[in-house]
Parts: C-alpha cells; sequence; structure tokens
C-alpha cells in the first residue's frame, strides 16, 4: 500500500541539517513546485527518492541540493529533457533514474541524460561507459 502524501511540510526544516536519506516514492506529489518546498533546504540530504509521483518538472531549488548524489524520479510525468539542466548544478550526483516518465520515450534520451549530467555514473540502473560518454559527446557537442 502506497502513502497518499500530497504536499512537503514546512516542518522539514528542523531536519536540514540532519537528513541524509529521504524516500517520497509512490505518493501523490505533483506539479512542477516540488522543487520550490521546504525539501530544498535539506542541505545534508544525498538520497531522494520521489518515483512515482505525479511531478511534472525539474525546476526551482533543486539546486541547493549540493550534497545529492542518487536522485529517484521514475515513473513521473516529467515531459521537457531541458529540465534536466536544473540538475547540472549537483556536483556529487551519480545515480540518477528517469525513466518511465514521457521524456525518457524521446529518441537519443538516454545520451542526452549523459552528456548534460558530467558527474553521473548510472542513468536508470544501467552502468555509464566511458564510450557511452565519447558516443553522448559526438552527438550533442
Amino acid at each position: 500500500m502506497h502513502n497518499r502524501i500530497e504536499r512537503i511540510s514546512p516542518k522539514l526544516e528542523f531536519l536540514s541539517d540532519q537528513l541524509l536519506h529521504l524516500d517520497l516514492s509512490w505518493n501523490q506529489l505533483q506539479g512542477p513546485s516540488i522543487f520550490k518546498t521546504k525539501l530544498v533546504e535539506l542541505k545534508m540530504l544525498e538520497y531522494l527518492n520521489l518515483e512515482g509521483n505525479l511531478i511534472t518538472s525539474i525546476a526551482g531549488g533543486v539546486k541547493q541540493l549540493t550534497r545529492l548524489r542518487v536522485l529517484r524520479l521514475a515513473q513521473n510525468r516529467i515531459a521537457d529533457l531541458k529540465d534536466l539542466t536544473n540538475l547540472q548544478t549537483l556536483p556529487s550526483l551519480e545515480n540518477v533514474t528517469l525513466h518511465s516518465n514521457p521524456m525518457s520515450e524521446v529518441e537519443h534520451y538516454h545520451r542526452y541524460v549523459i552528456h548534460i549530467l558530467r558527474s553521473v555514473r548510472l542513468v536508470d540502473g544501467k552502468e555509464v561507459t566511458s564510450d557511452d560518454r565519447i558516443d553522448a559527446d559526438r552527438q550533442f557537442d
């Protein structure tokens, strides 16, 4: 059984210096505003699972989660590949899961993710090889 959380409480701020892992998967979080909540004040956060929600965009304050290593956003409603540019400022991001979003149906989606997110080592559970990175750079440079 899944939860039915629809919004992020402002009371999260008291955890901002302590919380490393947060799993809000399979709820009803929605819209582009998820990254404009108190969630982005969790400065120590390394793992964030938002899979299986109704999120439509990667925008707002996600750039503030500079310690984030794992971001799981599969099975949402994110349609625009350009949203990935908001993740470029996350220097520690090494594992990203984005499959089963409308954007993952776009031709060359996987290569684009590899090209734009330089620090990522795993995309949708698949290891990024040096050949993958060369192919992605060749296609998008």
